[in-house]
């Protein structure tokens, strides 16, 4: 009771400063609990039209929830997402395979392998291309995204890719013979000729070899303080979703590649 009359005697300007320092500490603790990430479009894995902006994003957030952070993602095309983390402009970018660049090593952080790409080719439906080795493939026309590092596979061969915005363009060039062939995830050409390019699936299909496996990660800018905090907390989230079967149930209702480097 004596506290209370007290209270109600400090002056009415002193209690206003008290509520707003109050107020301050509290939207820091919460600003402090969000993580910004930015993605590209790369359905079904990620994408803002998605359910739960795809399926790699919602392991993303549900891994980030075990540590009580939220998560808000803006979608933008590859190019100015990757230069928006390596920048520091974001907490970081969901999700990215890890190129072996001397760029990424120093500006990102992976985390462990969250799922499995399968790299390979999309063609005409009525062009025979077989081949053994890549090198094979010298004479031919490859599309492939700006902003996404080729696999090392790609670049050893010293193939000839033309860049344009995304997979949508890349494969539309093919279908009227500008191109070749698309590399691309074969997850991603699938769910692009069946929901957004339904006229060209008879035309188009998978070429059939697989050129590189590649397990994607989330990647956070190492120029944002506390990154090394929050990478730590994304694993051991990712983790616990491995140990109670959560992370298994997601990538199998999206029909998605378990990581080669399995969770322990």
């Amino acid at each position: 009771m004596l506290l209370f009359r007290l209270f109600l005697t400090l002056p009415r300007l002193t209690l206003t400063c008290l509520f707003c320092a109050l107020s301050m500490c509290c939207n820091a603790s919460y600003a402090e609990n969000i993580i910004h990430l930015v993605s590209a479009e790369y359905p079904p894995y990620f994408g803002a039209g998605l359910p739960h902006g795809g399926a790699v994003t919602n392991i993303v957030v549900q891994a980030f929830r075990h540590s009580d952070y939220q998560v808000k993602v803006q979608f933008l095309p590859w190019a100015r997402a990757l230069s928006e983390v390596r920048a520091g402009n974001v907490d970081g970018i969901i999700a990215l395979p890890n190129s072996n660049s001397r760029e990424d090593e120093s500006s990102l952080a992976f985390s462990t392998p969250i799922n499995t790409l399968q790299i390979g080719f999309y063609k005409q439906r009525d062009r025979g291309i077989e081949f053994k080795e890549l090198t094979e493939l010298k004479s031919f026309k490859i599309g492939s995204v700006r902003g996404i590092s080729n696999p090392l596979e790609i670049t050893a061969a010293n193939l000839n890719t033309l860049e344009s915005l995304d997979d949508i363009t890349n494969l539309r060039k093919l279908a009227i013979g500008r191109l070749d062939l698309v590399l691309t995830d074969k997850m991603v050409g699938k769910f692009l000729l069946e929901n957004r390019l339904s006229d060209m699936r008879i035309a188009l299909n998978w070429q059939g070899n697989v050129v590189a496996n590649r397990d994607q990660h989330l990647a956070l800018s190492r120029k944002r303080a506390g990154f090394e905090k929050k990478l730590q907390a994304f694993n051991d989230g990712l983790k616990q979703m491995a140990l109670d079967g959560s992370l298994k149930e997601l990538i199998n209702q999206a029909g998605l590649e378990m990581p080669q480097n399995h969770i322990n």
